[in-house]
């Protein structure tokens, strides 16, 4: 019998050692730190992964203290978190937030899940720690602590505004800048549809570009730099220049817009646009009295044969000598003398509508379609005497038919005579020379073109082409503002490119 009582508790023996050998493979097996403790923190078990995490030896971990691997200011938190287990008004704590000592006193971060494992109904015999090193987090927590801090540091004290919003146009971020440029309280600027700050031309583009951005990736604004009108919170609009872009966060799109106030900006360049238009009627001048004056001596001249022929009419009248013939001549004479100071007085009055239409404010007309052709045969009769003066011939390839374009002929001349001077100054250098200009319908768009033979432009100053106050021109010889004025005008009010 005592032979039989022996080895059935060798069988039990046997199977509980093979259970704790399972247990601890599936203990080791777990990622994070797994340690059991009695209710007075004693260490009963560990795994693997727990040795690693304090650094220390199976040996010195069993049946130590674990407060000896917490920090004293948590240890008094420990205790409480392990009576209300202890206690049943809780069952456990779940991604808790804590600190642990290695053995060489180095603190690590973890999160730490406590669990009681029932001995009775009414008491835990044991405590189950789930301990996962959290450093590596800790770490990209503060790197991303750090970064919102630069970007705040850089947004709020930046000079423009800038203001970002998710796919659905709502503003989630604005800065400083912004709040004060559109000049909303900080409690009413997060999340009010984009629609309310710029106007609705703007408003709906971005809606399209948006849309075709989430369905196809691609975008018509991101990159760019362009204008728009902003609108204060008071209703108030204001000349803005804005940049778009984009970036992904999980599934969702966000946009970044850039915005700057650009009244000052639009205020001197209206100054400078009447500073340039006093500075060409001012090139043009020493040819304006030569070309009127000129229609104005034919006239004179032909009203002086007008005058002999009707007093040679007076005196023949009545005369035997003077035959119908004679009369007949004489009217000849007359209606071509009088026609010839009828296309002398035209040719003069067309000229002094060109220069009318020079100095008119093309601000002060509504848009609307215009025959480019007439434009462009108004603005080359100003400066016809500059291309004798300076030794070019000039070319125009007109279009058989009326080219129409929708907008301000007052600016489309200016395209065209800023062009056509640059050609002549380009040309003096080399002694005059062909200049042509062309304009026809290519597909959907209107291609103007102006050619000379001119010096050319080096390599060095192509990206300064539009620069407000770029010259290559001698001190006093130019403004720069030629090439500035005609690719505002070409990309902003016409929407073309150049």
């Amino acid at each position: 019998m005592q032979l039989e009582q022996k080895s059935h508790k060798d069988n039990l023996d046997t199977r509980a050692d093979a259970d704790r050998s399972a247990y601890l493979e599936l203990v080791n097996f777990i990622p994070d730190g797994f340690i059991v403790t009695d209710a007075n923190f004693l260490v009963l078990e560990s795994n693997h992964a727990a040795e690693a995490l304090l650094d220390v030896q199976r040996n010195l971990l069993i049946g130590e203290s674990l407060l000896k691997f917490i920090p004293d200011d948590q240890q008094a938190l420990i205790r409480e978190k392990i009576s209300r287990i202890n206690t049943q008004a809780i069952d456990r704590f779940t991604d808790w937030e804590m600190e642990l000592l290695k053995y060489d006193r180095s603190i690590i971060p973890c999160m730490a899940t406590i669990l009681g494992k029932q001995e009775t109904e009414s008491k835990p015999a044991s405590f189950l720690w789930l301990l996962r090193d959290n450093s590596g987090q800790k770490q990209i927590d503060e790197a991303l602590w750090a970064s919102e801090k630069r970007f705040r540091s850089v947004a709020e004290t930046a000079s423009d505004a800038i203001i970002i919003f998710n796919s659905r146009l709502h503003l989630i971020y604005w800065n400083e800048t912004a709040k004060n440029m559109f000049r909303y309280p900080s409690g009413e600027t997060m999340y009010k549809l984009l629609g309310t700050i710029v106007t609705g031309d703007f408003s709906e583009r971005l809606d399209r570009d948006i849309e075709r951005i989430i369905t196809t990736g691609q975008s018509e604004l991101t990159g760019k730099s362009f204008e728009a009108t902003g609108i204060r919170q008071n209703g108030q609009e204001f000349p803005i220049e804005l940049s778009l872009a984009t970036w992904q966060a999980g599934e969702d799109i966000y946009f970044t817009i850039i915005v700057r106030d650009i009244s000052e900006r639009k205020q001197a360049e209206q100054k400078l646009l009447i500073s340039e238009k006093m500075a060409s009627l001012g090139r043009l001048t020493a040819g304006i009295a030569h070309e009127i004056n000129t229609p104005i001596a034919a006239v004179r001249a032909a009203l002086v044969e007008a005058t002999a022929l009707v007093e040679e009419c007076q005196v023949s009248i009545g005369d035997p000598e003077v035959s119908q013939n004679d009369w007949v001549e004489m009217v000849h004479d007359l209606h071509s003398t009088v026609s010839l100071a009828e296309r002398s007085a035209s040719r003069a009055a067309r000229f002094v509508q060109s220069i009318r239409s020079q100095t008119q404010d093309p601000e002060a007309h509504a848009e609307n379609f215009f025959d480019a052709n007439i434009v462009i045969t108004d603005s080359v009769m100003m400066l016809n005497h500059l291309f004798r003066k300076e030794n070019c011939s000039f070319t125009y390839d007109a279009p058989r038919e009326g080219v129409m374009l929708f907008g301000s002929p007052g600016r489309f001349s200016r395209i065209v005579i800023n062009l056509l001077t640059n050609a002549i100054d380009a040309s003096v250098n080399k002694g005059g020379g062909p200049i042509s200009l062309s304009i026809r319908p290519v597909g959907n768009e209107i291609v103007m073109q102006v050619t000379d033979q001119g010096a050319g432009i080096k390599p060095e100053h192509i990206s300064k082409l539009y620069d407000p106050m770029f010259t290559t021109k001698p001190f006093g010889e130019g403004s720069g503002l030629g090439l500035t004025i005609v690719h505002q005008n070409v990309t902003t009010h016409f929407g073309g490119k150049i």
